[in-house]
């Protein structure tokens, strides 16, 4: 949170997104605390697959 504040002060028009293993989204981000936790503060996310080196979803 503290990133994204700076970010926002540094440069407003920047967009801020967390880049997510698939692994870790799957066994973390699909839980609902965390899902609660990614609405509340509106984080975006990148999830990426490392090995293959691909992006599989944007979330918005």
């Amino acid at each position: 949170m503290n990133y994204r504040l700076a970010l926002e002060i540094s440069d407003p028009t920047q967009i801020l997104y967390l880049a997510v293993l698939i692994g870790v989204y799957e066994a973390f981000f699909k839980r609902e605390f965390a899902q609660i936790s990614v609405e509340r503060y509106q984080i975006k996310q990148i999830i990426y697959d490392p090995i293959q080196e691909v992006i599989l979803q944007w979330i918005p």
